[in-house]
């Protein structure tokens, strides 16, 4: 029974209940005046008012499904209970949970591969190109291959589309839907593609903790540049700081630590991928399962049991892992001190205090901090200020140096590299004169030999056994299947681009408020310049396709595009991390057709004008840049896939890091419908707390992570 039809009768229900009670009074009255004469044989009650809420609704939800239970559009329900439950009706699919594996996903750059049968000419076949049928393969993404020369030899068209077996990987199962990994399986054991993935996120969260570490200094190293500054020129007993910074500091370090604890993760994943390389599929995922739930500090203790294996004591590997599990201990251990020692009011700590929270606690240990090379002590005595001036003036700028074992900044840097941010010293006194909001950069300086190899400590790969599993092992774009519904008729599916409520359009509620069509990027394992950033951005590739029946009558369907999305980095907007925030456009695209020698057709390359490479706005509503994706029929679920890749066509080998990942992305869709909608009035979720986010348009939201 669906949903209107259980609320219809439990409407009824309620309705003769009310009915069967008057009634019942009724009767209670012709029984009392019986006696005198009877008014009436077969009574009725009349006339009860009642108004059914009105409820305009744009809904969504993700369409799963797997060989076993394939996903059936006309069986999306929604029910009491249904709260996170994104594959039943909602406005919001989340896919950043863990049990997605988004996160396992690093792009490869690949080709929209369109079947050359789509390309259609005239009767003598002679004449370039009449129309192309716009339907994807099965294998939606060509990928390169390499001869030795170092060239492309020619494009493959074998991508599969892949599950997530919940633990490390994504499997090939053209079945599934909901969330799928695109990609070439080349018939890894479980144990390689865990290997395989573990080392890769070694390299990964080392370069997350190094940028959560640089976006530290770059969002308070204007103020405690200033402190070190003021400490190490005029600071004595009777000095003041403000320190308020050292909190955010803590949190942002603490950030920077548990990405460091990931990677220790993922090292000892990496091992017991080698050790277990023997042991079967089961036994494997019994392991892997048991090891996700351990501690941090059970894995580094060694010794726990997870699926009949026993993770080896720490000491019996290289020196590497544990130099940096105690590195991680003695993070944490400074963190919380420094936490703990923080004054009552930071902002005129005294310099005991000042030595507490920075010195003792190992946060920073500012006595050995140098500013162009001349530590405190140097700067404070006779002539030092002047000394330090000289050394300005040949650098050209101030540089204030994080030796190793200066605090939590050269820690981190020993495990990670050094690293460094531009940074304002907001005052500088040398005698009468004083400096204000002088540029300088801040720089950890930790010995290259002192840096911890922990990538170099990952043991080798494990050995091939049997015929191993079809696990995805490159991939090349992903999937993401949604399903829509709304009540309104004549109504179109539009890509909502600016942020609006999801549910009502006047609402201050913000955890109902949507964040529209965009991208947000962080830096990857190097820094790239914004025009490399950009450029990169500007190649990924959002193609929306629905399915649509081969023919007539027929239950088999193909995979239509209905439109193609970009990213409009001419109207980038900069991060607090270094990244970019990036509205997704529907582009207005075409298609090149290349030939063979002999005359066929070889191939389909899509065409971006890079003039005018954006629709024009073809929204209904004001203030909104809401694009038609296909109309939607009246309470009628219609699926619609998001295939997301980059366009190897258009990425430049010099916008991507040499090794490890070049940019993180988070990836938000937001929909909406041109009809007028109005949701059923529910006053806790109108209400809600925070600013007003306004539009007219009632739309549903998509939420995925990639990197």
């Amino acid at each position: 029974m669906g949903k209107s039809q259980k609320s219809y009768m439990s409407i009824k229900s309620k309705l003769m209940a009310a009915v069967a009670m008057l009634l019942v009074a009724s009767f209670m009255v012709v029984s009392s005046t019986y006696a005198w004469f009877t008014l009436s044989t077969a009574p009725e009650v009349k006339g009860i008012k009642t108004t059914i809420g009105a409820n305009g609704s744009l809904e969504i939800a993700l369409a799963y499904g797997d060989s076993t239970t394939p996903f059936n559009k006309d069986k999306v329900t929604s029910g009491v209970g249904d709260s996170g439950n994104y594959t039943t009706w909602g406005n919001l699919v989340d896919a950043s949970d863990a049990k997605y594996g988004m996160d396992k996903i690093v792009l490869l750059p690949s080709r929209l591969y369109l079947p050359t049968t789509n390309v259609t000419t005239d009767d003598s076949g002679e004449t370039p190109v009449v129309s192309i049928a716009e339907y994807l393969a099965t294998s939606p993404l060509s990928y390169p291959v390499y001869g030795s020369d170092g060239r492309i030899s020619s494009l493959l068209n074998d991508t599969v589309y892949g599950a997530y077996d919940g633990t490390t990987q994504f499997v090939e199962n053209p079945d599934a839907s909901g969330l799928r990994a695109i990609g070439t399986a080349s018939g890894m054991t479980k144990q390689q593609s865990a290997y395989r993935q573990a080392k890769q996120d070694v390299s990964i969260y080392l370069s997350g903790a190094q940028t959560k570490a640089v976006n530290s200094l770059g969002k308070n190293g204007n103020d405690l540049a200033t402190v070190i500054a003021a400490y190490a020129t005029t600071g004595g007993a009777d000095s003041t700081y403000d320190i308020t910074c050292v909190a955010n500091i803590v949190t942002t370090l603490t950030a920077a630590n548990q990405d460091i604890e990931k990677a220790i993760r993922s090292y000892f994943m990496a091992v017991m991928a080698k050790e277990m390389q023997t042991e079967t599929d089961a036994v494997f995922d019994t392991a892997v399962q048991a090891f996700n739930q351990l501690t941090i500090q059970q894995i580094v203790d060694g010794g726990a049991t997870v699926g009949g294996y026993t993770l080896p004591a720490i000491d019996s590997f290289d020196a590497a892992i544990a130099d940096v599990c105690e590195k991680w201990d003695e993070i944490n251990t400074k963190l919380n001190n420094a936490s703990g020692a923080m004054p009552t009011d930071p902002t005129v700590a005294t310099e005991t205090d000042l030595r507490a929270v920075l010195i003792t606690s190992g946060l920073m240990n500012i006595d050995a901090v140098t500013i162009n090379g001349l530590t405190k002590a140097e700067i404070r005595a006779d002539g030092g200020l002047g000394q330090l001036l000289e050394a300005y003036m040949d650098a050209g700028e101030f540089l204030v140096q994080l030796p190793q074992g200066s605090g939590v900044y050269s820690d981190i840097a020993e495990v990670t590299g050094n690293y460094q941010a531009p940074v304002v010293i907001k005052e500088i006194a040398y005698g009468e004169i004083k400096a204000e909001n002088v540029k300088a950069t801040m720089i950890t300086t930790v010995p290259a030999d002192s840096v911890i190899n922990l990538k170099g400590a990952i043991p080798e790969a494990p050995i091939a056994v049997g015929g191993g599993n079809a696990a995805i092992t490159d991939y090349y774009g992903y999937a993401i299947d949604l399903v829509f519904r709304t009540n309104a008729s004549n109504s179109n599916l539009m890509l909502q681009t600016t942020p609006t409520q999801r549910i009502y359009s006047d609402s201050t509620n913000q955890e109902t408020l949507g964040s529209g069509s965009k991208m947000i990027f962080a830096p990857g394992e190097q820094s790239l310049s914004s025009e490399q950033m950009q450029s990169l951005m500007s190649a990924i590739r959002i193609v929306f396709t629905t399915k649509e029946a081969v023919g007539e009558g027929s239950t088999d369907t193909r995979d239509k595009i209905v439109a193609i999305a970009g990213l409009d980095v001419s109207e980038a907007t900069s991060t607090a991390d270094g990244g970019y925030e990036v509205s997704v456009k529907l582009l207005d695209y075409d298609w090149t057709v290349s030939y063979a020698t002999d005359g066929t057709v070889s191939g389909i390359v899509l065409d971006i004008d890079e003039e005018n490479k954006f629709k024009a706005n073809d929204s209904t509503k004001e203030n909104n840049f809401a694009q038609k994706l296909m109309a939607l029929n009246q309470n009628e679920a219609t699926v619609l896939t998001a295939i997301v890749y980059i366009d190897g066509d258009y990425v430049d080998n010099a916008d991507v890091a040499t090794e490890g990942v070049s940019l993180n992305g988070a990836l938000s869709l937001q929909f909406s419908s041109d009809a007028e909608l109005v949701a059923m009035r529910n006053t806790e979720l109108f209400e809600g707390t925070g600013t007003d986010g306004s539009s007219s348009s009632t739309p549903a939201q998509s939420e995925s992570e990639s990197n």
